[in-house]
């Protein structure tokens, strides 16, 4: 098992690109309990209206105002998020987003790890909130001036899990070739609101929460083989589970309403891949600096802290950056940028760390590291390369 701690590819410290528009947390709950009111008002003699709408509703909308989060970074202002319109335009305002967000990105990220788009051999994107072909990842080709000739690979689909498997799969792709590979993960939800009339019981509940929940955001970085002169993640070893008979609980149904069905309730179930992750290093929950954790949610959070026993110091990458509300694809790479910035929380040389995130299949795709610091000699305590 100690082979695994001597080597790996190692993730650049990512860059994380905000779109313009800020709403305060309560600014948008207020617009979308403004949304529902008059659904809420309907049919008030109806006993089955009211026990399977206007009560979850109502629910929903309390959890809508205890969520963790500050603000919401938007690509769009708030008057046309709430503005009714079609499914091609939202899809289309997705797209543009990307392509105002996901070029400056990439070029950000490898500036920042030193690579020339030249040294890229591949890009590897993930987004769940655009329907595209060419793929997103083959237009990012030209948009990032990386060479026509690299691989472009696009993950669509794994929602929150789409940073984290897109870390996975660069990973295979530079221990196979030898090459960088860039990242690039975004999601956009600020096209994508609209109420949900026709939904009822726990799925109306849980596409209300998830209104309030999302933000918009891209994040990229670069793989290399080998530490190079600026920090970053070196990925030690890697897993990925998906729970059988979980497809319903998390994602997209055919009419683009969002499904978020008692998810927090199935983290249990992945967590012992985890826990054999570590194992399998020699290393245990508590000998984490620190876990860098999508920040799907106050209960999701809740769930994997308690499942892991980790310390509050240990989950804070995820609880920061929930302050800017669950980024989906972009998250778990935003708690790896809080973790190097914060001078609290940066890992010290070789100090051992955990990534994880989870989303639809009900999936998760989770990895440990070793922060690379070529600016600071090895620290107290554990050294880098130990296990």
């Amino acid at each position: 098992m100690h082979l695994h701690s001597t080597g790996g590819p190692v993730l650049s410290v990512p860059q994380i690109v905000f779109p313009p528009h800020n709403l305060s947390h309560p600014e948008l709950v207020a617009a979308i309990r403004a949304q529902y009111r008059p659904l809420l008002q309907h049919l008030p003699e109806d006993l089955d209206y009211q026990t399977r709408f206007t009560d979850p509703a109502q629910v929903a909308l309390k959890m809508c105002g205890v969520l963790a989060i500050e603000e919401h970074p938007m690509h769009l202002p708030l008057a046309e998020i709430t503005r009714r319109r079609g499914r091609a335009l939202r899809n289309r305002q997705a797209r543009d987003a990307w392509d105002a967000y996901a070029p400056l990105a990439a070029k950000q990220a490898m500036a920042a790890a030193h690579v020339s788009p030249d040294d890229v051999s591949a890009v590897v994107t993930a987004n769940s909130t655009i329907t595209a072909m060419p793929s997103l990842a083959r237009c990012l080709l030209t948009a990032a001036g990386l060479s026509s000739r690299a691989e472009a690979i696009s993950l669509a689909g794994e929602g929150c899990n789409g940073g984290a498997a897109a870390i996975l799969r660069a990973r295979d792709l530079v221990l196979a070739h030898g090459r960088p590979v860039l990242i690039v993960a975004g999601d956009y939800a600020s096209p994508w609101f609209h109420p949900e009339p026709d939904l009822r019981g726990s799925r109306l509940r849980g596409s209300i929460l998830s209104s309030a929940l999302f933000s918009d955001a891209t994040a990229a970085a670069v793989m290399t083989p080998a530490p190079g002169p600026v920090p970053g993640f070196r990925i030690i070893d890697a897993r990925s589970v998906c729970l059988p008979g979980t497809e319903d609980a998390l994602g997209w149904d055919d009419r683009h309403h969002f499904i978020l069905s008692d998810a927090p309730k199935l983290v249990p179930g992945v967590l012992p891949v985890i826990t054999s992750l570590l194992e399998d290093l020699g290393w245990d929950a508590a000998s984490l600096d620190v876990a860098t954790l999508h920040s799907g949610g106050n209960a999701i959070i809740k769930a994997i802290q308690a499942g892991l026993s980790l310390t509050d110091h240990q989950a804070a990458p995820a609880w920061q950056s929930l302050q800017s509300g669950n980024l989906m694809a972009a998250a778990v790479l935003h708690a790896m940028a809080i973790a190097a910035a914060d001078p609290a929380l940066r890992p010290r040389p070789g100090g051992r760390g955990l990534l994880a995130a989870f989303g639809p299949g009900f999936a998760m795709s989770a990895a440990c590291w070793q922060f690379h610091d070529p600016s600071a000699g090895a620290g107290p305590g554990r050294a880098s390369g130990t296990s």
